[in-house]
Protein backbone atom coordinates (compact mmCIF):
# COMPACT_ATOMS: atom_id res chain seq x y z
CA UNK A 1 0.00 0.00 0.00
CA UNK A 2 1.42 3.26 -1.28
CA UNK A 3 1.86 5.76 2.10
CA UNK A 4 -0.32 9.26 1.22
CA UNK A 5 1.46 12.51 0.41
CA UNK A 6 2.67 14.70 3.15
CA UNK A 7 0.68 17.10 4.73
CA UNK A 8 1.51 20.23 6.95
CA UNK A 9 0.07 20.04 10.38
CA UNK A 10 2.07 23.10 11.91
CA UNK A 11 2.63 25.65 11.75
CA UNK A 12 -0.84 26.70 11.27
CA UNK A 13 -1.42 29.98 8.41
CA UNK A 14 -0.91 32.77 11.91
CA UNK A 15 1.46 32.78 14.62
CA UNK A 16 1.77 34.84 17.41
CA UNK A 17 5.55 34.93 17.50
CA UNK A 18 7.23 36.18 20.48
CA UNK A 19 10.77 34.85 19.20
CA UNK A 20 10.57 31.30 20.32
CA UNK A 21 11.22 28.45 17.78
CA UNK A 22 8.83 27.29 15.83
CA UNK A 23 7.88 23.78 15.82
CA UNK A 24 7.70 22.20 12.05
CA UNK A 25 4.64 19.17 11.85
CA UNK A 26 3.88 17.04 9.02
CA UNK A 27 1.51 13.76 8.55
CA UNK A 28 2.27 11.24 5.70
CA UNK A 29 4.87 11.15 3.55
CA UNK A 30 7.43 8.69 3.11
CA UNK A 31 10.62 9.56 5.40
CA UNK A 32 13.09 10.66 5.69
CA UNK A 33 11.39 14.35 5.07
CA UNK A 34 13.29 17.32 4.03
CA UNK A 35 11.78 20.53 5.02
CA UNK A 36 12.71 24.07 3.09
CA UNK A 37 11.79 27.66 4.29
CA UNK A 38 11.89 30.56 1.67
CA UNK A 39 13.25 27.62 0.00
CA UNK A 40 16.33 27.38 1.60
CA UNK A 41 17.05 23.78 3.26
CA UNK A 42 17.08 23.01 7.27
CA UNK A 43 18.93 21.05 8.45
CA UNK A 44 17.60 17.20 9.60
CA UNK A 45 16.11 16.67 12.84
CA UNK A 46 17.61 14.16 15.41
CA UNK A 47 15.82 10.72 14.96
CA UNK A 48 12.17 10.65 17.19
CA UNK A 49 13.10 14.47 17.81
CA UNK A 50 10.69 16.99 16.35
CA UNK A 51 11.81 19.89 13.88
CA UNK A 52 12.54 23.53 15.06
CA UNK A 53 13.27 26.76 12.97
CA UNK A 54 14.32 29.85 14.67
CA UNK A 55 12.48 33.22 12.71
CA UNK A 56 14.29 36.49 12.34
CA UNK A 57 11.41 38.25 12.36
CA UNK A 58 8.00 38.95 11.71
CA UNK A 59 6.45 38.59 8.10
CA UNK A 60 5.01 35.96 5.46
CA UNK A 61 6.89 33.14 5.09
CA UNK A 62 6.93 30.34 2.99
CA UNK A 63 7.07 26.62 4.21
CA UNK A 64 7.91 23.24 2.37
CA UNK A 65 7.86 19.90 3.27
CA UNK A 66 9.25 17.12 0.33
CA UNK A 67 9.19 13.18 1.08
CA UNK A 68 11.21 10.67 0.25
CA UNK A 69 9.23 10.17 -2.82
CA UNK A 70 9.53 13.37 -3.86
CA UNK A 71 6.09 14.28 -3.53
CA UNK A 72 5.58 17.61 -1.55
CA UNK A 73 3.35 19.87 0.77
CA UNK A 74 3.69 23.74 0.80
CA UNK A 75 2.04 26.63 3.18
CA UNK A 76 2.06 29.90 3.78
CA UNK A 77 2.37 31.48 7.39
CA UNK A 78 2.19 35.24 8.40
CA UNK A 79 4.37 35.53 12.14
CA UNK A 80 2.83 38.42 13.80
CA UNK A 81 3.72 40.06 17.24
Amino acid sequence: MQQPHPNLAAPKSLIEWRGEEVPLEAIGGKQPLRWLVDGRPLAPGAPRRGIYWQPEGIGFVQFSVIDAAGRSAHSTVRLSP
